[in-house]
């Protein structure tokens, strides 16, 4: 079984929300990661040795449930460093165009189908 950051993150909280910067910004502005990065740019968050994308982290702290390894959290706001709960959804591969790759959302009611297998 994958490691469910949701039974340890409590004792991190702390030094996860020191890395986003929510001063002077609205619910609806990003917030941005201040944090350590991954090589593609993305937020790098450690919990007990488990280097995870720190968007990875927000989303399931904020929802309160685990992300099938086959699906992404993506940025409505296509920022990579923001931290803003609601800038992020859940999407799947649904295939290549050309260089590109094209993303379909998955629907949150819809994640049971994804614990099934």
């Amino acid at each position: 079984m994958k490691y469910d950051i949701r039974k340890h993150i409590s004792k991190h909280m702390d030094r996860l929300m020191r890395s986003i910067d929510k001063e002077n910004r609205s619910s609806d502005d990003c917030w941005p990661w201040t944090g350590p990065l991954m090589a593609r740019g993305s937020g790098l968050f450690n919990v007990d040795g488990h280097r995870m994308a720190v968007h990875r982290v927000i989303w399931t702290i904020d929802r309160d449930q685990w992300i099938p390894e086959e699906l992404f959290v993506l940025h409505t706001c296509e920022n990579k460093l923001c931290c803003n709960p609601e800038h992020l959804y859940l999407a799947r591969r649904a295939y290549t165009h050309g260089e590109g790759i094209i993303y379909k959302e998955v629907p949150e009611w819809d994640l049971r189908r994804y614990r099934a297998k």
